[in-house]
């Protein structure tokens, strides 16, 4: 089925997959200022994010995607910026001030070019099959990981900027999380780790929203590397404290129907399908459209 362009005059359009820290940070966006979203699942397995539907929605052809009325807006920092100016009640997730907007718009930036670079560098190949990480990119998380709690520590504020939750927080608390199954903190980051449980225990809607999409991307890891022997690190960390063995088999009918019945299996045939086959001319497309 072709992609459709969905139109709902009362509420936005988001063109996502929980699989997406981006996306998953708009949503706890949306979730913190109540604004109800029309959610359109797009899916990349079979390359709906490269249809020509698609594309003239967003010529990167990447999620998360907003459609409000006939605009079009994509990379979630931006959405995040933009749904807090048109739908909330107040400036809180992204002050009016000019310079605690400035120090918000500064974290975002090292969410985009400092600590996203990181998880795709990471995150990315362990995807497309890699069986390893090596150290030298280890050591390059750990730094990352040291000037965020740098950040933290000098700025004498329990969130990353100022005491309430901004939107800084919940772009980096996305990419942060979902990083940290790959590569977890090593108990020296403690401003860093603080903040961790900080955004996990307060931020409204942490659990519904960022946490039900890192089950589903850990689930998703589970059958499609399971030949992939660095997943036997990341099964170790993971546990079933927020998500149950009926809701995991929940979770595993969703995702296995948006994969063909002939590829669902478990080999690396099957994995390689998934992640690569979404764009016959771009490997790894899937992992790809994850981005911003």
């Amino acid at each position: 089925m072709s992609l459709k362009t969905f139109v709902n005059k009362s509420v936005p359009t988001l063109y996502m997959t929980e699989l997406s820290p981006p996306v998953r940070s708009v949503l706890m966006t949306a979730y913190i200022i109540g604004l109800p979203l029309y959610k359109k699942e797009v899916n990349l397995i079979s390359g709906e994010q490269r249809t020509a539907a698609y594309l003239k929605m967003n010529p990167q052809g990447t999620v998360p995607l907003l459609q409000d009325k006939d605009y079009y807006l994509w990379d979630s920092h931006a959405i995040s910026g933009y749904l807090v100016h048109e739908y909330g009640k107040s400036d809180t997730l992204y002050p009016k001030d000019s310079k605690k907007r400035a120090m918000v718009d500064q974290r975002l930036h090292f969410d985009t070019g400092i600590l996203y670079p990181e998880f795709k560098n990471i995150v990315y190949p362990v995807i497309g099959g890699e069986k390893i990480i090596t150290k030298e990119k280890i050591n390059r998380v750990e730094n990352v990981y040291k000037t965020f709690d740098s950040i933290l520590a000098n700025s004498e504020t329990k969130w990353l900027v100022g005491d309430t939750i901004t939107i800084a927080d919940l772009c980096n608390i996305a990419t942060l999380s979902t990083l940290e199954l790959f590569v977890p903190p090593t108990g020296k980051y403690h401003h860093l780790e603080n903040w961790l449980a900080s955004c996990k225990k307060e931020i409204p809607g942490y659990d519904e929203v960022n946490q039900r999409g890192l089950d589903k991307l850990t689930f998703y890891l589970k059958e499609n590397t399971s030949d992939n022997s660095y997943w036997k690190f990341i099964e170790k960390r993971f546990t079933y404290a927020h998500t149950e063995q009926h809701r995991w088999e929940k979770l595993r009918a969703s995702i296995l129907q948006k994969i063909p019945a002939s590829s669902r299996t478990t080999s690396k045939a099957s994995s390689s399908y998934c992640w690569e086959t979404c764009s016959t001319s771009s490997p790894g497309s899937l992992a790809n459209s994850l981005d911003f």
